[in-house]
């Protein structure tokens, strides 16, 4: 991993699955003054091949205005979290909440002055908390990842496969699971929070 790097925690995510043709996806939370690195992961294709994408923050914004606990709209930014790419519908978003972690959740509709989430937020969130943007998992950033059909793919690498872009910052995985009458999983995820 190099000098002057250590591990400050792990953590472990996983098992997620959803029906045939429909994405599976994970976020994974940031820490202050840690980095994530994806250390180690279990993804399973159907009978088809398909793509895994472990996706990073864009960019980011804040919010305009707060919003309460169990909201899906209401949402706006005080700006676009990436002047290139549009905040628009099935892009994905991290909202910082007051308890302090990211929700994850796909923009249902809407544009950066106005907006729905598909998943209703879990906890209240103040004006001027950060939100993340991920956008499309076929935006340009993402790490992408192939895995066979009818197989679990594995990998394991103790500095880590794939990292966040900065300290802070959280992850999103997204597995396309595209292929219909054959489900695919994530079966597990392992993150090192490392200090560089």
């Amino acid at each position: 991993m190099g000098a002057n790097v250590y591990l400050d925690s792990v953590a472990s995510y996983g098992y997620n699955t959803e029906s045939a043709a429909t994405a599976i996806v994970q976020g994974i939370q940031p820490q202050s003054g840690k980095r994530i690195a994806i250390r180690a992961f279990g993804l399973t294709a159907g009978t088809t091949a398909t793509d895994v994408y472990f996706m990073q923050s864009l960019g980011q914004s804040t919010l305009s205005s707060a919003v309460a606990s169990g909201a899906t709209t209401g949402f706006a930014l005080a700006a676009e979290p990436v002047a290139s790419n549009t905040l628009a519908s099935s892009d994905y978003v991290g909202i910082m909440v007051d308890d302090g972690t990211c929700h994850f959740s796909k923009v249902a509709t809407g544009t950066v002055s106005a907006f729905s989430l598909s998943t209703a937020l879990d906890d209240s969130a103040a004006a001027g908390n950060v939100v993340y943007f991920f956008g499309k998992y076929s935006d340009e950033g993402h790490l992408r990842w192939n895995v066979a059909a009818s197989t679990q793919d594995t990998a394991d690498v103790d500095g880590g496969l794939f990292y966040a872009n900065a300290k802070g910052k959280p992850m999103f995985v997204f597995h396309r699971n595209n292929v219909a009458g054959s489900a695919g999983s994530i079966d597990f995820i392992t993150v090192n929070y490392i200090n560089k």
